[in-house]
């Protein structure tokens, strides 16, 4: 199967968690993208390439202390390339690029450690809705996505919703449509509780 890549926001949570604990909040970056990839896939790191590399953990995002870090092998002048693997299920592996002026990210994670329902469940919310409330029950859906990838989750949902709400038409954002979304929140109440008892 092939990657799936998805750019979201630098400003989500979990996001500027990683972002700090890597490159450092100052980075000028503005493009960052989530790639899921299968446990075969693998990057070659060749000592011309741009680029920067980060193995995470991403279980010490949810935690208080600070975030795991560590840097892979790179390659040196005369030497060979250096394979990076796949992360492991609990990981993310951070690529930081630049090309000509422009900088931009890549958090790889294993598309298994993604639960695409819960991410789904999240998205629905978000359309159906703005506000605490909604933002509340949206980072709950995308919790079932568990500890170590629940704020990816999340962002992946945020993301989803700013490409879905950019293609819809006016007249679907209209108080009508409004009215139809409020129907559906039992729905997506019940979809995160079933998710959520699944999980346990």
């Amino acid at each position: 199967m092939a990657t799936i890549d998805t750019q979201v926001s630098r400003a989500s949570p979990a996001v500027k968690q990683i972002i700090d604990a890597t490159v450092g909040e100052d980075w000028p970056g503005k493009r960052v993208v989530v790639r899921e990839v299968q446990p075969s896939w693998e990057h070659t790191e060749y000592i011309d390439d741009h680029t920067l590399a980060w193995y995470l953990n991403l279980a010490t995002l949810a935690g208080t202390g600070q975030v795991r870090v560590w840097k892979p092998e790179r390659p040196r002048y005369g030497g060979p390339a250096v394979v990076h693997p796949a992360p492991k299920d609990h990981e993310a592996l951070v690529h930081v690029w630049r090309q000509g002026g422009s900088q931009g990210m890549e958090i790889i994670v294993l598309q298994s450690a993604i639960d695409a329902a819960a991410v789904s469940v999240a998205t629905d919310i978000l359309l159906a809705g703005g506000g605490k409330k909604a933002a509340a029950a949206a980072a709950q859906a995308a919790s079932v996505c568990g500890a170590n990838t629940g704020g990816l989750c999340l962002a992946l949902a945020e993301a989803n919703t700013k490409a879905l709400r950019k293609g819809q038409g006016a007249r679907e954002l209209t108080p009508e449509s409004s009215t139809r979304e409020k129907k559906k929140s039992a729905r997506l109440e019940r979809e995160i509780q079933a998710a959520l008892a699944h999980r346990r």
